[in-house]
């Protein structure tokens, strides 16, 4: 995952998940800082709000069946695409 902004590029890597109390705590990494994510339930109801549009649903099937595929019948995981994103941000 990329975060880019004036501030610079970032690669953030999801490393694992967690409930503390009232949120849920996404630990990672975002360039050479470790970092926790505190997600309250209202954070998840605007990311569910913000998600759910029929491109991103369409983009959801597009990987099922991708990963559908690639388990019934092998291949690169990455669709063959070097980097893994086929889109230049």
């Amino acid at each position: 995952m990329k975060v880019i902004s004036p501030g610079g590029e970032f690669e953030i890597e999801l490393k694992e998940a967690d409930v503390d109390g009232e949120h849920i705590v996404v630990k990672g990494r975002m360039g050479v800082w470790d970092s926790k994510i505190y997600i309250g339930s209202g954070d998840v109801r605007k990311i569910v709000s913000i998600m759910l549009t029929p491109q991103i649903a369409l983009f959801g099937l597009k990987l099922s069946f991708r990963y559908m595929f690639k388990m019934l019948f092998g291949g690169r995981e990455d669709g063959g695409k070097e980097g893994g994103s086929s889109r230049e941000r």
